[in-house]
């Protein structure tokens, strides 16, 4: 550290934060930042303002990581009041700018407000200017995050590819394997299953070779979840709890919330019931977008249980929850469900729906709901309840 010099012990400190969040490390990046913007409190002058939104703008990004989605909003919009002024002609304050708008809106669709994420264009802008392809990259897949999330499935792998290409150019091969593993996403809810699992496993040997420990994470838990659907439930629950304890060691808690939901359903359809409903009921308490997939889970067990009503019920829960939201997928698989347990007295119209959204994503075949009591593939070892 550079001993009286308060902001260029800063700047330092900036650079082990960076790295440590890149890498995952999440409470090591979270005491870098604090650390650092404890010495630039009084210090003025423009080097210790770019340091300090700097500083901001990553702090940002990790607190998103930690589930923190008020205090990421709050970060990025501080950076953004102190940036506008001088990102014209400080390319400094115009990648923080950028880097504001980046996960601002990343936090805005997270805290359920995506109507209010409007931001990205600018940012993508911002770093076409600065010529950063690296960030460009980012900026792009979360572009195709929202599309897909939006139900625009064609819009998201194009921009997903963009994305790839981006890296590519820049020469990293770790983060054009974002290309890769959320193509493979796509194709996994799509029910293309093997070509899924070749895209994602191409990503897993991506990370797993460069050590980074989050991606290799996600991309574990996405292999998990096509596994469950090809009823591989063993290996699914297997790949899942793995990606599951990889998140809550990196205290990535958003992250290890997603998963908890993909096991509640990985449960269900190992049919273990009870285990099923009661991890759902857990996770119930932080849902966010995990809802309507939670509330189906609990139809699945409840209806192995016997109780026809409830599930019936959860599953109401689960079509009010979809179109709160306005995701077509969840409502189609939930569709899915009423017609499987109401059998021949389900309405016509429930089919027509499902088969209508089915053409609009493109997807070739839906996991069949586990309605019902009859064991599948169940895991080796099961983990004590």
């Amino acid at each position: 550290m550079s001993a009286g010099d308060p902001v260029r012990t800063a700047e330092l400190l900036q650079r082990h934060a960076l790295l440590a969040g890149r890498a995952g490390r999440v409470p090591a990046a979270v005491r870098w930042a604090t650390r650092g913007l404890r010495l630039l409190e009084g210090e003025r002058g423009q080097r210790a303002l770019g340091c300090r939104v700097q500083i901001r703008s990553e702090l940002a990004g990790v607190r998103l990581r930690q589930g923190k989605v008020e205090e990421a909003i709050r970060l990025c919009k501080s950076v953004i009041a102190e940036c506008r002024g001088g990102a014209h002609r400080d390319r400094a304050l115009a990648a923080s700018l950028a880097s504001a708008f980046f996960v601002l809106d990343w936090a805005l669709h997270d805290a359920g407000r995506p109507r209010e994420a409007v931001h990205s264009a600018r940012a993508l802008d911002i770093y076409e200017r600065l010529g950063d392809l690296d960030r460009q990259a980012a900026v792009l897949n979360n572009l195709g995050m929202f599309a897909y999330y939006q139900g625009r499935w064609h819009d998201a792998v194009a921009l997903y590819e963009r994305a790839a290409e981006a890296s590519d150019r820049a020469g990293d091969a770790a983060n054009a394997a974002f290309g890769a593993c959320n193509v493979g996403e796509v194709l996994s809810d799509q029910g293309r299953l093997e070509e899924a699992d070749t895209r994602l496993r191409q990503a897993l040997r991506i990370w797993r070779g460069s050590g980074y420990e989050w991606g290799t994470a996600f991309v574990t838990a996405t292999l998990g979840r096509t596994a469950l659907r090809a009823e591989r439930c063993g290996e699914g629950i297997e790949l899942l709890q793995e990606a599951e304890r990889t998140f809550r060691r990196l205290h990535a808690v958003t992250d290890a919330s997603l998963v908890a939901a993909y096991l509640a359903e990985g449960w269900a359809f190992a049919r273990d019931a009870r285990r099923a409903l009661r991890e759902a009921d857990r996770a119930l308490r932080h849902a966010g977008r995990m809802a309507p997939l939670l509330h189906r889970v609990r139809a699945y067990a409840l209806a192995q249980l016997g109780d026809r009503g409830g599930a019936e019920h959860a599953l109401e829960a689960s079509l009010r929850e979809a179109e709160a939201i306005d995701s077509a997928y969840e409502l189609a698989l939930t569709l899915y469900a009423l017609e499987v347990l109401q059998g021949r007295g389900a309405a016509a119209g429930t089919g027509r729906r499902r088969r209508e959204i089915m053409a609009r994503l493109d997807v070739v075949a839906l996991p069949a709901p586990p309605l019902n009591g009859e064991p599948r593939d169940r895991p080796r070892e099961a983990a004590p309840g």
